[in-house]
């Protein structure tokens, strides 16, 4: 569920009606920019003075999803697979890990996969990329979708794609899908797993060199 943001007592109204907690975010931006949970009605204000200055571009209060694992789920040239992650803990929202191909059975990597294909059906995909991303939760075998994209990935997914998978190159499969060009059956095989770490900065400034 989630509820359309244009003022701070929208925000507070948008966290009772969904239970005391909520994930607040821009829906024009990228990076996790502006992405923060509200925890209590008393941290409203502190929200809302991070994420008015996106309000042009919209901005939205979704249900906070706890006890899930997030993955995304990529394709390109009819070629998908899926990358494990991991966001921060705390109140400001960011994709601090991920390894791909996801280290998870083939049953779970089927459901993502799947979900992840809706996902791009239901925004109209022409057959181009995706990059769609997805929360699940294994206890209740719910998938949730978070963020639907018609688009490369961000994060240098793609790179680390290349770098996983043996004689696969996502950019070069792309350019030939979209240009008319004869794909061949082409068949996924795991040469490595690649993982990414984000490492905070020990403190606040500019960097300069």
């Amino acid at each position: 569920k989630s509820i359309p943001i244009t003022s701070l007592k929208d925000l507070e109204s948008a966290v009772v009606q969904l239970g005391g907690a909520l994930f607040l975010k821009p829906r024009a931006e990228g990076n996790s920019r502006g992405c923060t949970v509200i925890s209590s009605l008393e941290d409203c204000k502190r929200g809302w003075n991070l994420v008015e200055k996106y309000v042009d571009g919209g901005i939205v209060a979704e249900e906070l999803v706890t006890d899930a694992l997030e993955f995304s789920c990529d394709s390109v040239g009819g070629v998908s697979w899926i990358t494990a992650k991991q966001n921060s803990d705390g109140k400001y929202r960011w994709e601090s890990k991920y390894i791909l191909p996801a280290p998870v059975d083939e049953l779970t990597t089927h459901k993502i996969l799947e979900g992840g294909r809706f996902m791009a059906s239901v925004c109209g995909s022409n057959g181009g990329a995706y990059h769609n991303e997805i929360f699940y939760k294994n206890k209740t075998d719910e998938l949730i979708a978070v963020e639907p994209n018609l688009r490369p990935a961000g994060g240098r997914i793609w790179d680390a794609a290349k770098l996983a998978f043996r004689n696969f190159d996502p950019w070069r499969l792309w350019i030939h899908s979209m240009t008319g060009n004869k794909i061949n059956n082409v068949k996924l095989e795991r040469e490595y797993y690649v993982a990414f770490k984000m490492i905070n900065a020990a403190k606040d400034g500019i960097l300069l060199d």
